[in-house]
């Protein structure tokens, strides 16, 4: 062959003699670089030829010395340098040899190229969807949970009188009473008294009958325990009294005017 042969086979490095490396064109790209129209002359102005001088330089950097040194390496230059098959690299281009004559495109690198693109393994991948379901699930869960709360309140403060005539209205009370009468068990006075007997008696299924039972265990659980009014069952037997209250039954008036 005639040192005028166009035939570059492949990207090398710029490495010193002994620890140059290089990375060799496969055929399909081969044929592309060898394409009419790239040549000796014309090599450096086409795009698609330095495209693929650019995806070998990857490989390169990945197993040159010089690379490696560099934290995110890039090409700098790219030259045209002749090779003899069997016999070191030689200085001059396109050196003619037995052989026959071939040539490389040498690269150099220098650093500045962009920060590799970051890779999430699946399983984490994985992981943190899950964690962002349960998340959404949570938040949208707190406010329901909250609503129903305050749903299940508001239902409660309706029992309370009204409805006086309901199977519901007549169960809460019954509630009510039972609460009121361990609570009034559970205290001191309550344990040593006979109130806790006789002022918060066990219900007895009649409304009237039980609407004046809690309103006289209310006013001596009052009288009688500093503690009571700071307590939940206070605060809820507090708001049926004053529904009771609100109703301005007679039967009702004498307990009522002592709160």
């Amino acid at each position: 062959m005639r040192f005028s042969q166009w035939r570059p086979i492949g990207v090398c490095d710029n490495a010193p003699d002994g620890e140059r490396k290089a990375r060799m064109f496969a055929r399909d790209d081969l044929e592309k670089v060898l394409a009419p129209g790239i040549g000796r002359n014309t090599w450096e102005g086409s795009l698609e030829l330095r495209k693929i001088i650019e995806r070998y330089a990857q490989d390169v950097a990945k197993l040159s010395p010089k690379a490696k040194v560099l934290k995110r390496p890039k090409v700098a230059e790219i030259r045209l340098v002749g090779m003899e098959l069997r016999f070191a690299p030689t200085p001059g281009l396109n050196k003619e040899s037995i052989e026959g004559q071939v040539q490389l495109f040498e690269v150099s690198f220098e650093e500045g190229g962009p920060p590799p693109t970051m890779k999430w393994p699946v399983g984490w991948i994985a992981v943190i969807g899950a964690l962002l379901v349960i998340l959404s699930g949570m938040l949208i869960a707190i406010p329901l949970l909250q609503e129903d709360e305050s749903r299940a309140t508001a239902a409660q403060d309706v029992l309370c009188g009204t409805g006086r005539a309901s199977m519901t209205y007549q169960s809460h009370l019954q509630q009510m009473l039972r609460e009121l009468e361990l609570y009034a068990r559970s205290t001191p006075t309550g344990r040593n008294m006979s109130y806790s007997r006789s002022a918060c008696e066990d219900p007895s299924g009649n409304v009237p009958k039980d609407e004046a039972s809690l309103l006289r265990c209310v006013l001596q659980l009052q009288r009688t325990d500093g503690a009571f009014l700071q307590t939940r069952t206070s605060e809820r037997a507090q708001f049926c009294v004053s529904q009771i209250c609100a109703n301005r039954l007679p039967e009702h008036q004498a307990f009522c005017r002592q709160f």
